[in-house]
């Protein structure tokens, strides 16, 4: 169930991983701009909780971070953006700082990563009260922070990916006594 529960989570917050903010960078060069676009454009649709200024700004300084030789590697500028949603960040290759860095843009970028998770939850009418009360404690910043630097640098499957986190959202979401569905 752990291994199912990390996926989950990072599609989730998939949206939000990519949200991070330019500072004058590589991000910013014309090179990178068609990139930037279609990955902005790509982020900003559906039910992201980003606007355009945002995704804009996310990929700015993703491009930034990760550098725009690897952006490349992905494609042409819409096979770029088209594949956002299902990068697989440990393709990327990221160190931890870069992972830091990414994870810090998201506060410089105005997106909230912490409440942006809490309010997906508790839109969701299938969790219980009680278990999204028990959520809300569990998600602390540091824990975040530690599961998505760890998915972003290890990838989804690593294997101590957020240890912390993933306990208590196991926890929340299958009290005592209740039997994992991988037991069955």
């Amino acid at each position: 169930m752990r291994r199912r529960l990390a996926p989950l989570v990072l599609a989730g917050l998939a949206p939000l991983i990519l949200s991070a903010c330019g500072g004058g960078g590589e991000g910013e060069s014309d090179e990178a701009k068609p990139y930037v676009d279609a990955m902005a454009t790509s982020m900003a649709e559906g039910d992201s909780p980003m606007d355009k200024e945002q995704s804009t700004c996310f990929s700015e300084g993703f491009v930034d971070v990760v550098g725009l030789d690897k952006v490349k590697e992905a494609g042409s500028p819409e096979e770029f953006g088209e594949g956002t949603d299902d990068l697989d960040f440990s393709t990327l290759e990221l160190t931890e700082d870069q992972g830091n860095d990414i994870y810090d843009n998201f506060e410089e970028c105005g997106v909230d990563l912490r409440d942006e998770m809490l309010k997906e939850m508790s839109a969701d009418d299938s969790i219980p009260a009680e278990s999204k009360e028990c959520v809300e404690d569990a998600i602390t910043e540091d824990a975040l922070r530690d599961f998505f630097v760890t998915s972003m640098v290890e990838g989804e499957e690593a294997g101590g990916a957020g240890g912390e986190l993933m306990g208590a959202l196991m926890g929340c979401m299958m009290p005592e006594g209740t039997e994992s569905p991988s037991a069955e």
